[in-house]
């Protein structure tokens, strides 16, 4: 019968939780003690007990509220469980001294079996204007006088969040009791990695609070994923020490998360003429790096211009690691497209686990008119030749002639005449 101080710890949340919006109408007082106590305050480890058949617990109670008598009640929370003789116990209470010296004594099963269960205490009073107060404290009824316990506890554990090479990240680690009679006390738990890449922040050994028959705790663990881990899943070893009915109780087991990093998909810049003509081929192309450490899958890229074309889209695939992928797409202006037109490109992937990143990028292409050829000139008549040239030509080309004939036959006579002398 130890450890009630969770039973405290649990009642000051609630107050602090009650508190922040309104007064509480009535509150533990743990540094009060009266008779029934032993002396000793909830603040210095009093302890509720089970002895001799009977459940006793004390409680302090203050209120500002509350006028005259209140009355206080227990009742289990599961009302099909047989241990309390009489459901609910219950006793009124006088103040005295400005406290409520509430002192519950409950009769137990004589058949009671060994276990915890889980009850609540419920405190209802009036205020001087007859207006109702009330407040519920939970509390815990631990059995161990009783006959043996056949129930089993395994502990259900399940993890999850997001690691990320070289970060630090949250591991979420729910821990489920699914007892119906046995709690989980004393509880601590140790977080191993075979790799040793990922590593606790801290301690790595952590303390757990009370974890009641059906209850889910969950609890967040700070790790650190080295910069040089693998992105592929990496075992997590989850080992878990606790008490059940005062005997320690280790359960393992072991998970298989994944280890991812950041998708780093660059661009290269967009590739596209800042002009085009009507009805003409225009090309785009887009280079796609992977700066990580992981392989992108389905990179597409997507370029869309809401008044001048429809969508159009090309699949780059899969990148690796340090490679550079290529996007490259045509697409036609229509005919009647003429001026500016703005739009976007949008750069898709996801890694290997399914985690999508997008991107997308402005862009405008100016349309200009296709302008007609301009028509060959004709080329320019020449004026007719006049109709007397011609037997000019030929007249002037016999006297050319004769004239040749003739002194041709002069430089012959010419010649006969000197040899004729030298002899």
């Amino acid at each position: 019968m130890r450890k009630f101080r969770f039973f405290l710890a649990l009642a000051a949340l609630i107050l602090m939780l009650s508190s922040a919006a309104s007064a509480a109408d009535f509150e533990l007082d743990d540094k009060a003690v009266f008779y029934g106590m032993e002396g000793r305050s909830w603040y210095q480890g009093y302890e509720p007990t089970v002895q001799w058949g009977n459940f006793s617990i004390c409680l302090p109670l203050r209120s500002e509220k509350a006028s005259g008598e209140i009355t206080v009640s227990i009742a289990l929370d599961d009302p099909d469980v047989l241990l309390l003789r009489s459901q609910p116990g219950s006793t009124r209470v006088s103040p005295r001294e400005g406290i409520y010296p509430v002192a519950l004594t409950v009769p137990l099963a004589q058949n009671r079996r060994n276990g915890d269960y889980a009850a609540k205490i419920t405190v209802s009073g009036q205020t001087r204007d007859g207006i109702k107060v009330t407040e519920i404290f939970p509390c815990v009824i631990r059995v161990r006088d009783g006959e043996y316990n056949p129930e089993t506890l395994t502990p259900k554990m399940e993890i999850s969040g997001d690691l990320n090479v070289g970060e630090d990240c949250i591991l979420n680690v729910s821990i489920h009791n699914p007892a119906t009679t046995l709690s989980m006390t004393e509880g601590t738990l140790t977080l191993t990695e075979e790799s040793g890449d990922i590593l606790v922040s801290g301690s790595d050994r952590l303390e757990l609070p009370e974890i009641l028959p059906g209850q889910t705790l969950q609890i967040q663990v700070p790790v650190t994923v080295k910069g040089k881990a693998a992105v592929e899943p990496h075992s997590l070893g989850l080992k878990l020490s606790y008490q059940v009915l005062d005997e320690v109780v280790t359960w393992e087991q072991t998970f298989t998360h994944p280890v991812n990093q950041q998708i780093r998909l660059e661009q290269g810049g967009v590739t596209m003429p800042s002009t085009t003509l009507q009805g003409e081929l225009t090309n785009l192309s887009v280079p796609l790096m992977n700066m990580g450490k992981g392989k992108l899958c389905n990179a597409m890229v997507t370029l869309e211009f809401p008044e001048l074309i429809q969508r159009q889209s090309v699949l780059v695939g899969t990148i690796e690691p340090g490679a550079t992928g290529q996007a490259k797409l045509t697409f036609t202006p229509p005919g009647d497209a003429l001026g500016e037109y703005s739009g976007t490109v949008t750069i898709s992937c996801e890694d290997e686990y399914g985690n999508a990143e997008q991107m997308e990028l402005p862009v405008s292409i100016t349309v200009q008119e296709v302008k007609p050829a301009a028509p060959a000139q004709a080329e320019e008549e020449k004026p007719a030749a006049p109709g007397w040239l011609l037997p000019l030509t030929v007249a002037l080309c016999f006297i050319l002639l004769a004239g040749l004939i003739l002194q041709g036959a002069l430089l012959r006579s010419k010649l006969h005449k000197l040899e004729e002398e030298r002899l």
